[in-house]
């Protein structure tokens, strides 16, 4: 006799609250907290214990801090009980991990405390958008992309010595302003070319700010006295920036296909090049 019985259905994953998968953010998370480090490392001689430590529990606090935020913006949007219970175990595991290893650093190193005051606000707003139901936003993705800029200078702080904002020197600002101003324009552009696709308007703010941007950085670099190398390249990536906010969505108009994994692929040669901008940076300081 046939095989009368119905093929089996496949059972449908929903995603994994353990494993982020904005695949678009983690640059943006680990690309700030590694060079600052490296840049801390360039700039110093000699690492106490106490400052590995410390710099370790920063990373842990800041990377877990992310999948914390990650899993609380499932649970704010979850509609069915099950799923609350499913994405509250995550959120509540990753954000005691997060809180601690932030208390153990400031622990070892009080002088932490004062980013606490460019922190909080930022965190404030993109719990708020999340509270709304819009981690996505263009507000909560510019405020967190600055907060993740800004573990630049802080980890380069507690490799320099204690942790204070007084620590950084002018040129480490310097990065830390490219650093936020090249992936706060990712956001307005990633948006006009797939949630915002065909807002005219959106499109016109997405690549003013990204002129802006160029502008401002050209005026930066050049005021805190950067060597020309590393200079050139950031100013090149922020004009880069420019002509791809208005080359790429141009092409889509005319056809070509960009999914969300192609926009991002075309990005990594300029997160490479600032990466070496900002290590040649403090390198020839």
């Amino acid at each position: 006799m046939p095989d009368t019985k119905a093929p089996a259905k496949k059972k449908r994953h929903g995603i994994n609250p353990w494993v982020p998968n904005q695949h678009g953010a983690w640059p943006m998370v680990v690309i700030p907290v590694v060079l600052g480090t490296i840049v801390g490392l360039i700039g110093t001689n000699y690492l106490r214990p106490s400052q590995m430590l410390a710099l370790l529990l920063t990373w842990v606090s800041w990377i877990i801090g992310y999948c914390c935020f990650f899993a609380a913006g499932l649970l704010l949007k979850a509609r069915r009980r099950s799923n609350r219970g499913r994405y509250l175990k995550p959120t509540l595991v990753y954000g005691v991990i997060s809180l601690l290893a932030l208390l153990g650093a400031v622990a070892l190193f009080p002088q932490l405390l004062w980013w606490a005051i460019a922190f909080a606000p930022l965190v404030i707003i993109a719990v708020e958008e999340m509270w709304r139901g819009q981690p996505r936003s263009t507000l909560s993705g510019v405020a967190t992309t600055i907060a993740s800029a800004l573990v630049l200078p802080v980890t380069t702080a507690l490799a320099y010595g204690n942790g204070h904002p007084a620590e950084v020197d002018w040129r480490t600002w310097a990065s830390t302003f490219v650093i936020a101003a090249y992936f706060t324009g990712t956001v307005p552009y990633v948006k006009s070319m797939i949630r915002a696709r065909g807002n005219k308007r959106y499109l016109k703010g997405s690549i003013a700010y990204q002129v802006i941007a160029a502008a401002i950085t050209m005026w930066a670099v050049l005021f805190v006295g950067m060597h020309w190398l590393p200079a050139g390249l950031m100013i090149g990536v922020m004009v880069w920036a420019v002509y791809r906010s208005i080359a790429v969505p141009r092409s889509a108009d005319r056809g070509a296909v960009w999914t969300p994994e192609r926009v991002g692929k075309a990005e990594m040669p300029l997160n490479f090049v600032l990466i070496v901008a900002v290590i040649l940076a403090a390198i020839l300081s």
